[in-house]
């Protein structure tokens, strides 16, 4: 598989910045005692794609990668991560 030019790579991040805050803490729609930190819009290597780099908040504070697609999803009407207000 051929990889995509960084400059593609880079400018598919930054556009989701509007919908996705570095720093920014959320729960999931299935449970919001428990939080997780984004800690980065990333590249996964395998495909090119898109996702999400986030760090639970509880127990051992374990870090996660999801697709960017599954964070922004609505499941059961709600969004599947929310903004911790």
């Amino acid at each position: 598989m051929s990889h995509k030019p960084l400059n593609e790579l880079a400018e598919e991040i930054s556009a989701y910045k509007d919908h996705i805050e570095v720093g920014t803490t959320y729960v999931h729609y299935k449970d919001s005692t428990k939080t997780y930190i984004v800690r980065g819009v990333v590249v996964i290597e395998a495909d090119d794609s898109i996702g999400v780099l986030y760090q639970a908040q509880y127990g051992p504070r374990l870090s996660f990668v999801r697709p960017v697609s599954e964070w922004l999803a609505i499941v059961d009407g709600k969004p599947r991560f929310s903004k911790v207000t």
